[in-house]
C-alpha cells in the first residue's frame, strides 16, 4: 500500500523542476493569516514588524519569502493546497476572535485547492489525487507507523494527507518535531522544505509564471 501512496515526482523519478503540489503545514496557514497584510499587500504595521521581531530571525525570513510565494502565486498560479485536517487544526485554536479568523483564511484555501485537485481529475491514475479520506482507520494507523519519525501524531496525518494527494513537497515553519526528521521522511518522495528553501529553489524559473 505504501508505495501507491508515493507521489509522482519520487527520487527514482527524479526531482521536478518545479513542484507539483505543495502541502501546507498547518503553522503556515496561521502566519499568512497572521501576516497577511504583509504577505499580500506589503505593509508591515509597527506591531506586525515588533511581532516579527520577537519570533526571531529564521521566523521573519521564512515570513518575508512567503510574500515572494504569494507574489509569483498572483502572477501565474501557485499548485498550493491544504486538507480537511489542516481545517480541523485551525479549528482547534483556543482564542476564538484568531479561531474565527482563521477559519475565514482555511475556507479560502480549502476553495482553492479543492480546484486545483479537481483539474488534476483526469491525470494518469499514478499522478491522480487520492481522496484523503479513502483510507480507513487502520490503514491509517500503519501508514502512522511508518511515519513513527515525526513524534506528533498530528503531523504524521497531515503527512499522510500531503502523499495521498500526491505532493511532493509539505511546506513547513515547524523547525523541531518536523524539521529534524525530513531526511528519513524523503524515502516516502515527499520534501520537506521551509519558504525560504522553496523560493530559492522556484526563483530561477520564476519568468516561466508569468
Amino acid at each position: 500500500m505504501a508505495n501507491s501512496l508515493y507521489p509522482p515526482n519520487a527520487s527514482e523519478h527524479g526531482r521536478p523542476d518545479f513542484p507539483r503540489l505543495i502541502f501546507l503545514d498547518t503553522n503556515v496557514v496561521q502566519n499568512l493569516a497572521t501576516f497577511g497584510e504583509f504577505i499580500y499587500d506589503n505593509d508591515l504595521s509597527p506591531e506586525s514588524e515588533e511581532k516579527l521581531s520577537r519570533l526571531g530571525p529564521r521566523t521573519a525570513d521564512d515570513v518575508h519569502a512567503l510574500a515572494e510565494l504569494m507574489d509569483l502565486g498572483r502572477r501565474g498560479g501557485l499548485p498550493i493546497v491544504i486538507s480537511p485536517r489542516t481545517r480541523d487544526e485551525l479549528a482547534a485554536t483556543p482564542n476564538p476572535v484568531k479561531r474565527v479568523r482563521l477559519d475565514l483564511w482555511g475556507a479560502d484555501l480549502d476553495r482553492y485547492s479543492s480546484g486545483l485537485l479537481e483539474a488534476c481529475a483526469d491525470e494518469p491514475e499514478s499522478r491522480r489525487p487520492v481522496d484523503t479520506d479513502v483510507l480507513t482507520a487502520r490503514q491509517r494507523c500503519f501508514m502512522a507507523e511508518l511515519l513513527a519519525a515525526m513524534p506528533d501524531e498530528g503531523d504524521r496525518q497531515l503527512m499522510i494527507d500531503a502523499l495521498l494527494l500526491r505532493c511532493d513537497v509539505f511546506l513547513t515553519m515547524d523547525y523541531k518535531s518536523i524539521w529534524r526528521v525530513r531526511d528519513d521522511v524523503e524515502r516516502f518522495g515527499i520534501r520537506i522544505l521551509r519558504p525560504v528553501e522553496l523560493v530559492a529553489e522556484i526563483r530561477p524559473r520564476a519568468g516561466l509564471m508569468r
